[in-house]
């Protein structure tokens, strides 16, 4: 552990100061404002997902990170596991900020469903964070929380420890010391971890990395708050009880937004949350990523370039798995099952497949629950019809009697 004495304080003074003001500002913007919260909290876990994988050496676009997750069939290059990666710190990111789903989340990690962690390394990740985050609050007792962070974070990072441990022991330990309300995702001070790890100025590139991440986060919160006001803006007035101004504060907390799901939210009818997408659509606030009849998924204009890559993915070969992985065969131009001695998928793949077969299940249940309801409304609307034409030919048949 660092002494106190190797901490210039005279120099870290102003940096600390602009730190604790930027992490303030953002966390007075995001208290009280339940659905924004919501969708910049995705968001920035989004950004920081990808961050933090380019700065650990794998690069990967966000678009494609959220087409793997939302289950939208993606065409994917080998990316020699990054995509992998970035899926397993988005994971852990969205255990680790979500209170509500954290003591859950951990019972699976111990019994070694860890999101792309490492399953066998998952009991072994939750007692080093668990390590970092007591070191930390135990520094935090003598020194302001910034710097027992930035301190301990460092002495972590020269044993050799786990990037992503340090970054997650930050977020969470930032909102235990009461620095943050709620623990914020992008709050990891990973721009410092690319710098030169000098203990003499460490302190300082951390602080101002820091600030830099609540600044931007702040940024992305604002463009969120504009984007927000325009979708609203976009459908007009409405009555208190419509539910198109709900519709859109759910599908911008929801990464991709179905029928189903919508009628689920909404409590209505898959028809009628249909009707509502569609509706959205026209209006400019909602594109349709999947470009399907069966399984329509929707996003908001901010994800855009999602439609672009899952256009480009239902495009792919009819060689190609579902999520966009080719077979070993195939790819190597050759057709039947695997040679005994051929090598499978790689790891970093595994964890791809593994997600994308059970968003495809998810999918069918989906559109299983789509199909029935539709067929239900279809029933209901045909013997409806039926007793109007019945109606209607009675009168017809009494009026005709009437004149004779």
């Amino acid at each position: 552990m660092f002494a106190r004495t190797m901490i210039d304080w005279a120099e870290l003074a102003m940096p600390l100061e602009t730190a604790s003001a930027a992490i303030g500002r953002l966390d007075a913007r995001l208290g009280g404002r339940t659905i924004l919260r919501d969708a910049w909290l995705y968001r920035t876990r989004l950004r920081e997902a990808v961050r933090c994988a380019a700065a650990d050496g794998r690069k990967v676009d966000l678009d494609e990170l959220l087409c793997v997750l939302t289950g939208i069939p993606l065409r994917r290059r080998r990316d020699w596991g990054g995509l992998s990666y970035a899926l397993g710190v988005f994971e852990a990111l969205s255990v680790h900020t979500h209170p509500d789903r954290r003591k859950a989340a951990v019972e699976r990690m111990r019994e070694g469903v860890d999101g792309g962690i490492g399953g066998a390394r998952s009991a072994e990740f939750l007692q080093d964070l668990d390590l970092l985050s007591g070191r930390m609050k135990e520094a935090g007792r003598g020194l302001p929380a910034l710097v027992a962070v930035a301190t301990e974070l460092m002495q972590w990072l020269q044993d050799g420890g786990d990037r992503l441990t340090g970054r997650l022991a930050a977020i969470r330990h930032l909102a235990a010391a009461g620095l943050t309300s709620i623990p914020l995702p992008c709050l990891t001070g990973t721009d410092a971890m690319r710098d030169d790890r000098d203990p003499r100025r460490w302190n300082v590139n951390f602080m101002k990395a820091i600030a830099r991440d609540a600044q931007q986060g702040e940024r992305i919160l604002i463009e969120l708050w504009h984007a927000w006001v325009d979708w609203h803006r976009r459908i007009g007035p409405r009555r208190r009880n419509s539910k198109l101004p709900r519709l859109i504060d759910l599908a911008a907390a929801h990464p991709l937004t179905t029928p189903a799901h919508a009628a689920k939210l909404l409590r209505c009818s898959v028809r009628g949350a249909s009707m509502l997408l569609d509706e959205l659509v026209e209006a400019g606030v909602l594109i349709e990523a999947t470009g399907r009849k069966s399984w329509r998924g929707f996003v908001t204009r901010d994800f855009i370039g999602v439609a672009a890559v899952a256009r480009d993915g239902l495009r792919r070969a009819p060689s190609e798995a579902p999520g966009g992985l080719v077979e070993k065969g195939a790819r190597m131009g050759r057709s039947g099952p695997e040679a005994p001695g051929q090598r499978g998928p790689a790891p970093a793949d595994r964890l791809i497949m593994s997600r994308t077969e059970d968003l495809e299940r998810s999918r069918e249940q989906d559109w299983d629950s789509d199909l029935g309801a539709l067929l239900s409304e279809t029933d209901a609307a045909i013997k409806h019809a039926q007793v109007v034409i019945s109606s209607h030919l009675r009168d017809v048949a009494s009026g005709d009697r009437d004149k004779v």
